[in-house]
């Protein structure tokens, strides 16, 4: 009995075990299955994400199927519009091309059309300007006072061609300048030795001269003429003193040329220079040099006469006054300083006295003596100095300069003094 209740006991306990077991498992499979559940649940979660998301890119898929489709259209547009493109810069590399053809033969046309118009310029320049001369010379034959003749030379210089000279043009050539210097240089020389009193003399006082040796009875008195031009030559263009301050060119009036002419006469000489280093205009100096020498002898003789003349009033006299002005003894004039004010005596300085010097040293670099006439010579030992100050301050320095300057042309100064060795009556105010 004993032993059945211990095996019934052990069948219990086996029981109760193995349901202990089950009930473990049962509990194990129950929580594994709610675990199963929210995962299916959480999957379920994800796989509606998923169906979201596929739509969106199913959407977006035929956003861009549209758009490849509209790019396709762009670029086969873009292909019709680069082909027109092309032709059209087909058209155009033609139409250039046709462009610069007709260009260069536009710019051959302006350049014949230039040349044409430099060509008329310069020969119509040259007509003009010889005519011109040609009526100034004949009208300073025909005037008769002295006043009008200097008025006719100074234009005569103004209208040689050297003095119209532009830096443009025909004249812009190298050489454009210098044969322009070179016409004028043998046309005037040839022309004042048309008019030139023979054997180099110098007649200064041509109006009196005339009568008193009778070396000529023409009316057109070409000595006075001769005179005249001899005078003016340094005169220019105001053309051509414009083009010397744009360009920096030496200045070539006729005196210029002349002087110019004598310094390469002078080098020459010297073996300074050879020959082919001589430019044209200064051989015709050369050639001509009598008549540049006479020119020079006579200018400086002319400018201070002509001074003398108007301050001492002889150019106001008849013929008869004049000769007696010059050859009647004891005959007298004054330079009186209180009737020309500054701006007179600066002008006289300016235009005649400082002149003549330069003639004069002029003659003297050319090694040739200057030569002043007798009666030039007389009329200047006639003149009396009048001042009603004393002549040394600074207002004074052009009344000082005059008359230095007509010492130097007539060699009468001490040379330790500024004043000439003239008799001076001076007036002194209160």
């Amino acid at each position: 009995m004993r032993k059945s209740i211990s095996l019934l006991s052990c069948v219990v306990l086996a029981s109760l075990q193995f349901a202990c077991a089950e009930k473990k498992q049962l509990t194990e499979m129950h929580g594994a299955t709610i675990e199963m559940r929210d995962q299916t649940k959480h999957l379920g979660a994800t796989s509606d994400e998923m169906n979201k998301t596929t739509t969106k890119l199913a959407e977006t898929s035929d956003k861009m199927l549209t758009n490849t489709s509209q790019l396709n259209e762009t670029s086969k547009d873009m292909l019709t519009n680069t082909q027109e493109l092309k032709e059209t810069s087909k058209e155009m590399l033609v139409n250039t091309q046709e462009l610069k053809e007709k260009t260069a033969e536009t710019k051959r046309a302006l350049d014949e059309m230039k040349g044409v118009t430099e060509e008329l310029y310069d020969a119509n320049r040259q007509g003009m300007a010889l005519g011109l001369r040609r009526e100034l010379i004949k009208k300073l034959h025909e005037m008769p006072a002295m006043e009008n003749k200097l008025a006719i030379a100074a234009q005569y210089f103004l209208s040689f061609e050297i003095q119209l000279w532009q830096d443009f043009g025909q004249d812009k050539q190298s050489e454009a300048r210098l044969k322009l210097a070179k016409d004028a240089a043998m046309e005037f020389l040839l022309e004042a030795e048309g008019l030139a009193p023979k054997r180099g003399k110098v007649a200064a006082l041509s109006d009196v001269t005339e009568i008193k040796w009778l070396d000529s009875l023409m009316s057109n008195n070409p000595r006075a003429s001769f005179n005249a031009l001899a005078a003016m030559m340094h005169k220019m263009n105001r053309k051509q003193v414009n083009q010397l301050n744009k360009t920096q060119s030496d200045a070539m009036s006729l005196y210029d040329l002349i002087e110019k002419g004598l310094t390469y006469d002078l080098q020459y000489q010297k073996g300074q220079v050879q020959l082919s280093e001589v430019p044209e205009f200064a051989k015709e100096v050369i050639f001509h040099k009598d008549i540049a020498i006479q020119l020079l002898q006579t200018r400086m003789n002319v400018l201070p006469t002509i001074f003398m003349a108007r301050v001492s009033g002889l150019n106001q006299k008849t013929l008869i006054g004049k000769l007696k002005q010059l050859y009647l003894p004891g005959q007298t004039w004054t330079l009186n300083f209180d009737e020309l004010h500054g701006g007179i005596v600066e002008y006289y300085n300016r235009e005649l006295l400082d002149q003549a010097v330069r003639s004069r040293r002029l003659l003297e670099a050319a090694g040739v003596t200057p030569k002043v006439e007798v009666d030039v010579l007389k009329l200047y030992h006639q003149m009396k100095v009048v001042s009603s100050q004393r002549l040394g301050k600074t207002e004074d320095l052009e009344k000082q300069k005059m008359l230095k300057s007509l010492d130097q042309i007539f060699h009468q100064s001490n040379p330790e003094t500024d004043i000439p060795a003239l008799e001076l009556d001076v007036v002194l105010g209160p």
